[in-house]
């Protein structure tokens, strides 16, 4: 056993990892690709059908086309504030807090969730992210690690010192590099 960390996983955990999974899920960013551009058309559309059926004139066209750039830029902040609302609300009261326990190994992290022992191997590790504090460790199909600011007792140096050593793990692993 190289280190120990222990820490608490609850709804606030459960929200760190929702707003890291809304920034960073490639499915996430195709849907809101998608509703920004149908509403942006769809706004268009509107106002050149009225300008075609002759209720509007070329002016209010042009409110619609600012109403469509207005969408296309405030789209995607109304999705991710509707899904974090959501999260809050409905998902975070329901997470039960647990201990868990992740041990860094030579062959990779042991990750205990207070029932099983789960082994994420190094070069299965896609994706690290810092971010707010916390650690995302991205692996499989859309699956997420997180380690929290508090499992990390000594500070800021214990946490950078955890980031070397598994990325320095990750970089070993992946590439067959031994070092004496």
């Amino acid at each position: 056993m190289l280190q120990e960390y222990r820490y608490e996983i609850g709804p606030e955990e459960y929200l760190a990892y929702q707003k890291y999974h809304m920034t960073h899920d490639k499915t996430i960013a195709r849907r809101i690709f998608w509703m920004r551009l149908i509403i942006s058309l769809a706004l268009l559309l509107i106002g050149v059908l009225l300008d075609i059926i002759g209720q509007i004139g070329l002016i209010v066209v042009g409110a619609f086309a600012v109403l469509a750039v207005c969408a296309w830029m405030l789209v995607p902040q109304w999705m991710r504030d509707s899904m974090r609302k959501t999260a809050e609300k409905k998902y975070a009261p329901r997470i039960q807090p647990y201990t868990a326990v992740t041990t860094m190994e030579e062959d990779g992290l042991h990750i205990f969730d207070g029932e099983d022992t789960q082994v994420l191997l190094y070069d299965s590790i896609e994706q690290i992210v810092d971010e707010d504090g916390y650690l995302f460790l991205g692996y499989g199909d859309r699956q997420t690690v997180v380690i929290p600011p508090a499992a990390f007792t000594r500070g800021e140096s214990e946490r950078q010192a955890f980031l070397s050593e598994l990325r320095h793990m990750v970089h070993k692993r992946r590439t067959g590099v031994l070092e004496k």
